[in-house]
């Protein structure tokens, strides 16, 4: 992002941003998702997959979320192994599992970092650990959007 000295965070905002973003998500209460986001959120999805790439706004950033939601709606919730707060940064590590076509179900970590700005979730990035397999699962269970 292009904020060269931006004024510090409140102390304890991030990842008290980051804890009502993921509450949001497990409910699929999307207003409250929408509301911890600034307007020009940016969220940089890693890989090749058809959910890969950034995604500018509160719109296609929420609608992504919806999208992964209802491809893994019936999956096991993640399981929260890490939550670290900065004072304008958090970071969340996750173990998720993913149902598999076969019936497994491999477990991957996946970290989510967020910066805030102004209040509000202004840039997420993902990361996991497995790259390869996260693409390959969102090529099949979330084909490009038409």
């Amino acid at each position: 992002m292009d904020d060269v000295n931006p004024a510090p965070a409140e102390p304890g905002i991030a990842v008290a941003l980051l804890q009502v973003a993921m509450r949001a998500l497990a409910t699929a209460d999307w207003p409250a998702l929408r509301a911890c986001c600034h307007p020009d959120v940016v969220w940089h999805v890693p890989g090749r997959s058809p959910l890969a790439g950034d995604l500018v706004g509160v719109d296609p950033v929420v609608a992504r979320f919806q999208r992964m939601r209802s491809a893994t709606a019936s999956d096991q919730p993640a399981e929260l192994v890490s939550l670290l707060a900065g004072a304008d940064h958090a970071a969340v590590v996750q173990r998720n599992w993913i149902q598999q076509p076969d019936g497994s179900r491999p477990v991957f970590l996946v970290v989510t970092l967020v910066r805030v700005r102004d209040g509000l979730i202004v840039e997420l990035w993902n990361l996991v650990s497995d790259q390869y397999a996260i693409d390959e699962l969102w090529t099949r269970y979330a084909p490009p959007a038409l």
